[in-house]
């Protein structure tokens, strides 16, 4: 993977840095008195309290407190969350913060359109998390920290024998794992060493095998980082528990909690899964905002992004994809701009609609050439009842036929005259035209910064001319 030159950030308002008893957040309580869940989506993730082990005890469940941080911005939040149970569970709670979907359902219900996918279209599987705990509490407790990865025979509606967990535990005190009198070695990622147990859930049939599950124990605590999770899923493939037809269908990052109290903040927490199909030797530059807890960069409508890229070189063939979310669509917005007055390209939203410019200078007198999609909607998505929908604009470029093709959400629009990008045409940015530089639209040329409102997750640029079955994989 290419390394992403240094942003130049100038001003940012991150919005999702709250703390545990942030002011901006709400504090739900659950007991034994009323075991009803909360539940909500934050962006492109499931929150969810998940006291399944409470509700099955029913009205024998012992006392307990569990209090949930519900904290609220146009990013996705932080999590954090705390509990007290005097009496121990007969099965733990589970709550969570999640990507994805199980895959249990009749219908697709994943909360993100990059999942599922199945194991043999997976280029690259980053996950990375940052957690924070009460060690002190969590060592009298019983229970662990793990995340909880899901796969299936099939894209819906799998039982529980067409089910595989893969487990990570961070952490665990006093509990043990499913299949823990079969321990199948000792192997290492991320740094440190994992025990690893294999077994299999009740079956809720008569004579079925029940969900395997396949648990990584931590040697050593562990809280922050990313993880090449496709490590894991070649040690379960060759073991013959995890086949190239499976399906990936949600990462699941929280507790199993029995007895005892404690606490959890989710300060960061993403996922990164890269298709196999697409020229990763041509891409040249990528910015997938990793260094940030939730790896999506805010724009609040009066910032952007300066990048280092002087492009000094003429474009011969190249394709740019942004992935984002706008929180307003009907005034001018810049995604992306590289160029000034002169020559250049940019991808803009205006009157509800994603636009594509491509503009030079001949003969004295700027030409240019305009490329709408049909209208998009804002998606504001606040801890609301479904998750965020984020769109994908493409655009490829060749100066050999002249063509700038352009593409929304894997499907093509059309192709528009491409009058391109020669050197020392100027810089690029994100989010906005830097010093109100002076672009053309369609109504001629305007000086305006046109600062985004909204969210940009990835922006991929390629030497290289998409194919539609490319532009397609991406997400």
């Amino acid at each position: 993977m290419k390394i992403s030159p240094l942003l130049s950030l100038v001003t940012l308002a991150c919005l999702n840095q709250i703390t545990f008893a942030s002011e901006t957040s709400e504090i739900h309580t659950i007991t034994n008195k009323d075991m009803t869940d909360i539940s909500y989506y934050t962006d492109e993730y499931l929150v969810h309290s998940n006291l399944w082990g409470a509700r099955a005890m029913k009205e024998n469940a012992p006392p307990f407190q569990f209090n949930l941080h519900k904290a609220n911005g146009p990013l996705p939040c932080n999590v954090a969350y705390d509990w007290t149970i005097f009496d121990k569970f007969e099965t733990p709670i589970f709550p969570y913060m999640g990507y994805g979907d199980r895959l249990w359902a009749t219908k697709p219900n994943s909360t993100t359109n990059k999942l599922p996918i199945q194991i043999k279209d997976i280029a690259v599987c980053d996950i990375y998390c940052d957690l924070e705990i009460d060690e002190k509490n969590f060592d009298r407790s019983k229970g662990n920290l793990a995340y909880d990865v899901w796969f299936a025979r099939d894209k819906i509606n799998n039982d529980d024998e067409k089910r595989i967990e893969i487990m990570l535990w961070f952490n665990r005190n006093e509990q043990y794992p499913v299949g823990g009198n079969n321990h199948q070695g000792v192997y290492s990622f991320f740094g440190i060493q994992w025990d690893l147990y294999v077994g299999n859930l009740k079956p809720k049939t008569e004579g079925g095998q029940g969900t395997t599950v396949c648990t990584f124990i931590a040697q050593t605590p562990a809280y922050k980082g990313m993880i090449n999770f496709m490590k894991p899923i070649e040690i379960i493939k060759r073991k013959g528990l995890l086949l190239d037809t499976d399906y990936l269908g949600a990462f699941e990052l929280g507790n199993e909690v029995y007895l005892g109290n404690g606490s959890t903040h989710i300060k960061g927490f993403h996922v990164d899964v890269q298709p196999v199909g697409l020229p990763q030797d041509k891409l040249r530059l990528d910015w997938r905002f990793h260094h940030l807890p939730f790896s999506k960069q805010y724009f609040d409508g009066s910032h952007g992004i300066t990048t280092s890229l002087k492009n000094q070189t003429a474009v011969e063939q190249a394709s740019i994809a942004i992935r984002f979310r706008p929180l307003e669509t009907e005034k001018r917005q810049i995604l992306y701009k590289e160029g000034k007055t002169q020559n250049g390209l940019s991808i803009y939203l205006e009157k509800g609609q994603i636009n594509f410019a491509s503009w030079n200078t001949i003969d004295g007198k700027i030409v240019s050439s305009f490329s709408s999609t049909p209208l998009v909607k804002a998606i504001v998505n606040q801890n609301s009842k479904t998750s965020a929908t984020y769109v994908n604009a493409v655009v490829s470029l060749d100066q050999a036929t002249a063509t700038m093709t352009t593409y929304l959400d894997g499907e093509i629009l059309g192709t528009q005259t491409f009058y391109g990008l020669e050197a020392k045409r100027g810089n690029t940015t994100f989010a906005f035209a830097d010093g109100n530089a002076k672009l053309p639209y369609p109504d001629g040329v305007k000086q305006d910064a046109a600062f985004f409102n909204g969210i940009i997750d990835d922006i991929l640029i390629y030497d290289a001319i998409l194919t539609p079955e490319q532009v397609a994989l991406i997400k």
